[in-house]
């Protein structure tokens, strides 16, 4: 958990200077937003259903888990879109 996205994202940002000058970046950036996305309303009603069910200390770290890796997508956007770099 918490692994597989930002491993991705950072190879991606890595790869900035291979994207540049062609359509590849907004077809990332595209796909980036509909990954956010998802990912932003899949945790939120995994958050729902699990609530009642979870142990305090697990819903936190799960709620840590995704608070990063929307922060990861979401920076990678910025990253890639205007050049801000966190």
């Amino acid at each position: 958990m918490n692994v597989s996205i930002p491993n991705s994202i950072q190879h991606l940002r890595a790869r900035k200077q291979v994207l540049k000058g062609n359509e590849t970046p907004e077809i990332v950036i595209a796909s980036l937003r509909l990954l956010l996305s998802d990912h932003d309303s899949f945790s939120l009603a995994i958050e729902k259903k699990l609530h009642p069910y979870t142990a305090p200390q697990k819903l936190e770290q799960q709620t840590a888990a995704t608070e990063n890796i929307h922060n990861v997508i979401q920076n990678a956007i910025l990253y890639l879109t205007v050049g801000l770099d966190f």
